[in-house]
């Protein structure tokens, strides 16, 4: 997180995303604000100097995402064999592989209870 800018920047070995905000709107709402873009990209850039290399490439991405209205994410069994993960808000990437460890942990608890009991 880029301290008190209010972004995130996350790399993968393929693309670099930088995230820091909500719009909410309907299915088919258009393309997100290109001020709130440029917000992101230069408080990235402050951050990260080096990114100033790729100006110009990237596209700004929205898409539908399952939130909670408190943030907080929703982990947990729902149905016998069946676990949730869902309601990131923004940090989903990012929070990825905790809740990959969460669910695992969960899974294998349950397994070892059953064969217990």
């Amino acid at each position: 997180m880029a301290g008190d800018e209010h972004v995130v920047i996350s790399a993968s070995a393929d693309y670099i995303r930088i995230t820091g905000g909500m719009e909410f709107g309907a299915e088919g709402a258009p393309d997100p604000s290109p001020s709130a873009v440029a917000r992101m990209r230069a408080a990235a850039e402050r951050t990260v100097p080096a990114l100033r290399e790729l100006t110009g490439r990237g596209q700004p991405w929205r898409g539908a995402r399952p939130m909670t209205p408190t943030g907080m994410p929703l982990i947990g069994a729902v149905a016998d064999n069946v676990v949730a993960a869902t309601g990131h808000n923004t940090l989903g990437m990012t929070l990825g592989p905790v809740t990959g460890q969460m669910v695992s942990d969960l899974i294998t608890e349950h397994k070892a209870t059953q064969r217990s009991g």
